[in-house]
């Protein structure tokens, strides 16, 4: 690995991590092209999280679309450029998923809050799909029925991701959960802080984590057939969102005040058990 992917496996992957056991499990020859993808994502995802002034982060995801062609051409300037040119030759991996990403964050960017579900299904379909896509184009390329995989896995790990962030998010004034379920309990986005524990408020979190459980569900169902290393990875990030998704549901949807996470040693035996 070049010392750009050794810098992102320590801070996106570090021992004991979902991603981290993911990796060591996936396909040797696919590991470095899987984490260029991620830190791509991450890089872009991260945007609107870390500016407080939209223009900034428009002017960011600019010239990431600029470094973009960059990267294909063999020109890119970012610490990513080799080992991401590298994947996207290796793995014959489409610009178009990686300028999805770039319109995902710009969705974010601009919105941070969704009027709803068919608003979020649309940044859910943006944020979550293309990597997921690129996962499975890295894992089995050969595969035709990627697309339907890549739907279910790619929507479902995302919301998880969001419903782990809720709070945070919240505490940014970005809000994932729509506003019309919202309403149809009582809450607006506003009054979510205050209201963790509230009946309320766990009608409108158990909506969401049954969505993506059944997103999940369904991702399984397609990553399954065939039983493919190529396909790992992939399986294993499934895995572990949904173990998460029991343990928000176990400890009756806390998500506006507790952080929801597995333990390593957790996480290690699924990924096992999953591989």
């Amino acid at each position: 690995m070049t010392e750009a992917v050794d810098a992102s496996a320590r801070q996106l992957a570090p021992p004991g991590s979902g991603l981290y056991y993911a990796l060591r499990f996936a396909p040797r020859e696919h590991r470095a092209g899987l984490l260029a993808v991620h830190a791509f994502a991450d890089e872009i995802l991260s945007v609107p999280w870390t500016v407080s002034d939209p223009g900034v982060g428009e002017v960011k995801l600019d010239w990431w679309g600029t470094e973009l062609e960059r990267i294909v051409a063999g020109e890119g300037r970012h610490p990513l450029a080799a080992p991401l040119a590298d994947a996207i030759t290796t793995h014959a991996l489409p610009r178009t998923a990686f300028r999805q990403l770039i319109d995902g964050a710009r969705m974010d960017l601009r919105y941070g809050s969704y009027p709803d579900g068919n608003a979020l299904a649309s940044y859910l379909h943006n944020t979550g799909i293309p990597l997921a896509a690129l996962e499975l184009q890295i894992g089995h390329a050969d595969r035709d029925d990627n697309e339907i995989a890549a739907h279910h896995a790619g929507m479902g790990l995302r919301l998880t991701e969001l419903l782990q962030r809720l709070r945070p998010a919240l505490d940014r004034g970005r809000c994932y959960l729509p506003e019309t379920e919202l309403e149809s309990v009582g809450l607006t986005p506003g009054e979510l802080p205050t209201a963790p524990g509230s009946e309320a408020a766990r009608r409108a979190l158990a909506g969401q984590v049954d969505n993506a459980r059944s997103l999940l569900d369904k991702a399984r169902e397609a990553l399954n057939q065939p039983q493919s290393p190529g396909y790992r990875f992939t399986r294993i990030r499934v895995s572990l969102a949904s173990a998460i998704l029991g343990e928000m549901q176990h400890a009756n949807y806390p998500m506006l005040d507790t952080d929801i996470r597995l333990t390593p040693l957790r996480r290690l035996w699924l990924a096992w058990r999953t591989a």
